[in-house]
Parts: structure tokens; C-alpha cells; sequence
């Protein structure tokens, strides 16, 4: 769940739709609170911030509940469903989706959340390739914004998604970045990246998402052989991650930046003696995946280390 200024989101909302105070306000409330609103001089009431956001074609009692049942149930499998997910464990991963999907009542956004999370049980296991799984991220995207694209691509306006559409926005670049289609999804990736800089949804909700996004964004960078920015990029997650005590994100980025330092050793731009600063991110790594008690992750950071350097028994 996150949380989002309702004054900001009205706003960004109005200006991307290309509506005047006074369209939007027109039998609803008074041009002047709407003003004083958008200024931050002023709080909306409830009542006229769902009435606001239905002219302009959005629930407003969604974007605050998604997977949320009386007994919080949903909630506890979708976290357990996305701790899976994280282990590569995709068969309990789809135990959880599959209960969820029995249980979940009709928001759209929960719906549309269940959607995206089967289509990447899928992918991940292979069943579908990277252009169906675009495709059907797509189209849970228009569930709730049918013309999505238009505030994505060739413009340079915020529109405010939310945390779950941004987050399908993020599976959408993704997809992109597996396809290779490198250029669509730095423009996926750098849309979300407006919106979070736009400050509408509160920290730490808005710093986690950052990461993710700067942490896809490197991966493009280094599929397209820009080590230096996708180095930047790295460093500019791990700041991110200390300021919101990100711990769980601290291990695999440390595993990139060990990987590009290896690049940049092995292109020539890096003298070799930088190869030790590569051993020590992956022994920081190592140990912070073993205090988590993250067995597979530790595993691909041995495998990854005995490949670059051979000697397990060093660390």
C-alpha cells in the first residue's frame, strides 16, 4: 500500500489531461479551493477529491487499497507470494497467486495486480517470451488508464500513476529490456522516474520504486555496453537504499557493481588492481545474503565469484 497527496494528484492529473481549474471544478466545488488546493494552502475534503478525480476518469478509493481484505489475508499471501518470487521459487509463488485469485474481491486494482503477477509467473518459467508478457502487461495497464501510452512516450508530462500501475510500468520496460528493445524501455523506465521526481506518493514507497526503476535502467545500460553510466547508476541505488535502510536491495546491487568492475577491468579502462575492490563487493554481498538467511542468492554469488576469480576459499 502507498500513500499519495491528494493535492498533487489532482493537479498533475488535471494538467496531463489538459482540463482548466475551472472544467474540472464546475459543480463541484469553487475554483478558489481548487486553487488553493493545487498552491498547497489548502487541504481537499475527501468527498470532493473523489468527486475530482471520477470527472477526470479515476477511482479515487482504489489507488489506497490492493489486496486488502477484512482479515488482511490477501495482503499476508501477496508479501509471501512476492518473497517467493524473490527466491526464484515460482511454484510456491503460484500457490499464493492462485489463493489470491479465489479470494480477492472485484477493486480493479487488485484484479489488475493479480493479472500482471500471473503473467510473470509465466514468463519467468518460460511458458511465454518476452513480447507476449509485454503484451499482456499492456493490457492490464489499460485496465485502469485505456490510453496509457500517451503519458509515457514522445511527452515530457506527468501523469500520476499509481504505485500498481507504475509498477506494471516497470514489468512493461522490463519486458522491453529482455526483448532487447533497449530505447523503449529507458523511455518506460524514465516516465516512472518523472512521476516519482513529481512527489505525489510519499517515502519510503517512492524510494523503493526508485530503486527498482535505476536498478532496471542499469541493466540496460550494461547490455548496451555503457559501463560508466550503468556504474553511476549503481552507486546512485546504493545511496538511495541507505537513506530508506533498504537492506533486502543492498546484496544484489552490490553483486552489479562488483560485475561491472570486473568489465571494466577486462575492456581494458580499469587497471587489474580494481579486481580486488570487485572481491570485496562480493564478500559484503555473501555476507549480507547469509544474515538474511538467503541460501539461493548466496549460491549464485559463490558460482558468480569462482567464475571470475576461481578460488571459493578466499572469501
Amino acid at each position: 500500500m502507498a500513500y499519495y497527496l491528494m493535492n498533487r494528484v489532482v493537479k498533475l492529473a488535471r494538467i496531463a489531461l489538459g482540463m482548466t481549474q475551472e472544467e474540472l471544478c464546475e459543480g463541484i466545488c469553487d475554483v478558489r479551493v481548487l486553487s488553493r488546493s493545487e498552491n498547497e494552502r489548502q487541504e481537499l475534503k475527501k468527498e470532493n477529491f473523489r468527486k475530482l478525480m471520477a470527472r477526470m476518469g479515476r477511482a479515487a478509493e482504489p489507488i489506497y487499497a490492493v489486496c486488502v481484505d477484512k482479515d488482511g489475508r490477501l495482503l499476508e499471501d501477496r508479501e509471501n507470494m512476492e518473497r517467493a518470487f524473490k527466491r526464484f521459487d515460482y511454484a510456491a509463488a503460484e500457490q499464493y497467486l492462485r489463493r489470491m485469485q479465489e479470494n480477492a474481491d472485484d477493486n480493479l486494482l487488485t484484479r489488475q495486480y493479480l493479472t500482471r503477477a500471473e503473467a510473470a509467473a509465466d514468463y519467468r518459467q518460460k511458458r511465454i517470451g518476452a513480447e507476449e508478457f509485454a503484451e499482456r502487461v499492456d493490457q492490464t495497464l489499460r485496465m485502469t488508464v485505456p490510453d496509457y501510452e500517451k503519458y509515457v512516450y514522445g511527452t515530457d508530462k506527468v501523469f500520476p500513476f499509481v504505485r500498481e500501475e507504475l509498477l506494471g510500468l516497470l514489468s512493461l520496460g522490463n519486458a522491453y529490456s529482455h526483448s532487447g528493445q533497449y530505447e523503449k524501455a529507458k523511455e518506460t523506465y524514465n516516465a516512472i522516474l518523472r512521476c516519482l521526481k513529481a512527489e505525489y506518493m510519499l517515502r519510503p514507497d517512492r524510494l523503493t520504486m526508485e530503486i527498482a526503476v535505476r536498478n532496471s535502467l542499469y541493466h540496460v545500460y550494461d547490455k548496451e555496453g555503457y559501463l560508466e553510466d550503468a556504474l553511476q547508476t549503481i552507486e546512485d541505488c546504493l545511496q538511495k537504499t541507505k537513506e530508506i535502510d533498504n537492506g533486502h536491495a543492498i546484496a544484489p546491487l552490490l553483486v552489479s557493481k562488483a560485475y561491472n568492475y570486473i568489465w571494466m577491468v577486462k575492456l581494458g579502462g580499469w587497471e587489474e588492481s580494481r579486481l580486488e575492490d570487485a572481491k570485496g563487493y562480493l564478500r559484503r554481498a555473501y555476507y549480507i545474503a547469509a544474515a538474511r538467511g538467503d541460501a539461493r542468492f548466496m549460491d549464485i554469488i559463490i558460482k558468480y565469484y569462482v567464475e571470475n576469480f576461481g578460488n571459493w576459499s578466499q572469501l
